[in-house]
């Protein structure tokens, strides 16, 4: 009977793993899908870089995405405030003044609060009222003055006409008492007609136009009367115009008038034109101003 002699062992190569049928199939799968990732990732890496570990990918796929989300919400930000500069209310309003071809200076806009404008107008039609009730005192006064120097002038002239036809010999102190009350008649018609011409006066629009407060803006028309409005803020502002014509010499200033109602959204008129319905006289001015007390 042969002995048994086992035979040398083979030379040491892959362990070998038993792999059931199941776990195979999915391991083959593996390998198929990240063979195409690794190669685009070697495709894509340059050459002096080593080829990027499939490990890494998920991590730069977030970073990518993260990147593009924030382009993304900039570029909608820009849209939106484009979209908004375009939609807004324009930053000026033209305007107009219908002009007479008589003005001899430039035709000037400010913009006031009403309170501020009515207000001094208040106060001077006030003042104004006050001194027409002083003249009417003063002019009756005025006017008994005046009857008075008229009999005395009467007489002293009947005399000396007396003296004339007579040659009497102090003839020449007739004549000068004569004129002494000439003088004095017309010395009285003149404060009267001075007295007169003050109460036609008041209120003067001449006088409401000037020493006007300082205005939230201010700027001038071209030789055609046309002008660009910066937008005021929301709320009432007043615009009124004031130019400077001349006639036979006189100059004189006139107005117009025109209330601008802004709603807080800025919405406001398109466009502003100061013709002769805007036209300012000294009763448009007392009603503008009583409308700002109430």
């Amino acid at each position: 009977m042969k002995s048994f002699t086992p035979r040398s062992a083979p030379a040491a190569g892959p362990a070998l793993v038993a792999v059931k049928p199941g776990e195979a199939a999915a391991v083959a799968a593996k390998r198929a899908f990240a063979m195409p990732l690794r190669a685009e990732a070697e495709k894509a890496a340059p050459p002096d870089q080593a080829p990027v570990a499939l490990a890494g990918g998920p991590k730069k796929r977030g970073r990518l995405v993260s990147w593009l989300a924030g382009l993304l919400v900039v570029a909608g930000v820009a849209g939106g405030g484009a979209w908004w500069w375009l939609n807004a209310a324009p930053a000026s309003i033209p305007g107009s003044v219908v002009l007479s071809g008589d003005e001899v200076e430039a035709v000037e806009i400010r913009v006031f609060r009403r309170e501020d404008l009515s207000d001094l107008w208040r106060e001077r039609l006030a003042a104004a009222d006050a001194r027409s009730v002083e003249l009417d005192q003063l002019m009756v006064g005025a006017q008994a003055a005046q009857r008075e120097n008229e009999l005395l002038l009467e007489v002293a002239a009947r005399v000396f006409e007396v003296g004339q036809e007579y040659n009497m010999p102090d003839l020449e102190e007739l004549r000068a008492e004569r004129d002494a009350k000439e003088a004095g008649a017309a010395s009285a018609r003149a404060a009267l007609e001075t007295l007169q011409s003050e109460k036609a006066a008041l209120p003067n629009i001449q006088t409401l136009l000037e020493g006007l407060p300082d205005p939230l803006q201010a700027l001038t028309a071209d030789a055609e009367g046309n002008f660009t409005l910066p937008r005021p803020e929301g709320g009432e502002v007043v615009l009124l115009a004031v130019a400077v014509s001349e006639t036979d010499g006189k100059r004189e200033r006139r107005g117009w008038l025109e209330i601008m109602q802004l709603s807080p959204e800025g919405e406001a008129p398109e466009a502003v034109r100061f013709a002769e319905t805007n036209r300012l006289g000294v009763e448009e001015i007392r009603r503008f101003a009583a409308e700002g007390a109430l």
